[in-house]
This record gives structure tokens, C-alpha cells and sequence, in this order.
């Protein structure tokens, strides 16, 4: 199975997952805290599928480290586009976290890659 179609399965996956928890967190918190709730939840579990199923790279403590920074970027943006579908177009705050997800997958592919590629694995 293609390395891409991999990291799309563990991105439903890790979507699935983290949007039941969004769901759940907003029944008490304001979307942007169930969204963050979430967001910390996923990135933990996405690190573990994208280096053991998506990447088949061994984790490490280094690697474990550098991970969050590409979803810390990520989270900035993504706030902001769910804020903008959210309080601009109007789009219910159930649905606008699945577009968000949509709109940065290209990025968190590559920036993934970058920083589980193992040097001594060919591509």
C-alpha cells in the first residue's frame, strides 16, 4: 500500500477519533477549548500511527520531541480558519473542525515526513 493512502488512512483514523472527542469536550467547553483538548489528543495518537504504520519507522525520544512542533504551527492556523468558517461564514462549529482538517493535510503530510523519515530507510 502507497505510503500516501497510508497516511490517509491513519488521518481518518486519527480524524475519527479526535472529532469524537471535539464532539464530547464541546458539550462542556467553548469549541475552541474542546477543539485544543482534541488537538493535544491527536497529536499523540497520530504520532504513533504515522511512525509505526504510515512512515514503519522505529520511534524514538528525539523524534517523540521534535513531533508536536509541526502540529504547533498547525494548530495556529488551524484555529484561525476554524474561527473565520466559524464567526465569518457561519458554518455550525459540529462541522467547521472536518474543514479545517481538510485544508492542512498536504502540509502535515510533508512536515511528517520530514521529521520521521529515518536517513538509513530509503523513501
Amino acid at each position: 500500500m502507497a505510503r500516501w493512502l497510508r497516511f490517509l488512512l491513519g488521518g481518518a483514523l486519527n480524524t475519527l477519533c479526535t472529532y469524537t472527542l471535539f464532539l464530547f469536550f464541546n458539550l462542556w467547553l467553548g469549541y475552541q477549548w474542546a477543539y485544543f483538548l482534541a488537538y493535544l489528543s491527536g497529536i499523540l495518537l497520530a504520532f504513533f500511527i504515522n511512525s509505526l504504520f504510515v512512515f514503519r519507522v522505529k520511534t524514538s525520544w528525539s523524534k517523540f520531541f521534535r513531533y508536536p512542533g509541526i502540529y504547533v504551527a498547525q494548530y495556529f492556523f488551524s484555529a484561525l480558519v476554524l474561527a473565520g468558517l466559524v464567526e465569518l461564514l457561519r458554518i455550525p462549529e459540529s462541522i467547521a473542525p472536518l474543514i479545517t482538517v481538510a485544508c492542512v493535510i498536504p502540509l502535515t503530510y510533508f512536515m511528517n515526513k520530514l521529521i520521521l523519515h529515518d536517513q538509513k530507510q530509503t523513501p
